[in-house]
């Protein structure tokens, strides 16, 4: 609902033509989303009295940990399926430790040895593109490119909002 409220605020401001945003009115949109300290002291501290918003906006979605998810499915060379798990055993250990990624899941397709799919969840685009950074990542990603240890797959990103049906 809170990131709802941003774009309506946002939109707004397009629509009368405007292309930024009074710096008051982007510290309230920031305390609306439950922003934290840090990124209400940056703003705070910006130097100008308005912001560009269509780039703002997009700094606000990677502040505010609403959740990018990653959607891979694969299937891997049976010559390959031993290394592949121990490459999976310290790719999924070392992500978990990651501070921005909120979950790491490798499936096994019900049915088939060769068959797998990754549902990795961070808590912005950066984190993710972070975590494609690491040696572990480097590890997996040498391993079905340059190894040819795959034989297809699939690759979806998906920035997501949590629904809540608790309320």
């Amino acid at each position: 609902m809170a990131l709802e409220r941003a774009a309506e605020i946002f939109r707004k401001f397009d629509a009368e033509g405007a292309g930024s945003i009074p710096k008051s009115d982007l510290l309230l949109v920031l305390k609306n989303i439950s922003a934290d300290e840090a990124a209400l002291k940056t703003v705070s501290g910006l130097p100008f009295d308005s912001i560009d918003y269509a780039a703002l906006f997009r700094w606000i979605c990677d502040c505010n940990p609403i959740g990018y998810a990653v959607f891979v499915s694969f299937e891997v060379k049976k010559e390959f399926l031993a290394e592949f798990h121990e490459i999976m055993a310290i790719d999924a250990k070392e992500t978990r430790k990651e501070p921005g990624c909120l979950r790491f899941d490798l499936l096994q397709v019900a049915g088939s040895d060769t068959k797998f799919c990754l549902y990795e969840v961070y808590k912005n685009e950066s984190a993710a593109k972070e975590h494609a950074t690491t040696d572990h990542y480097k590890m997996w990603n040498e391993f079905k490119t340059s190894k040819g240890g795959t034989v297809e797959g699939s690759y979806n990103k998906v920035i997501a909002t949590s629904m809540d049906f608790h309320g």
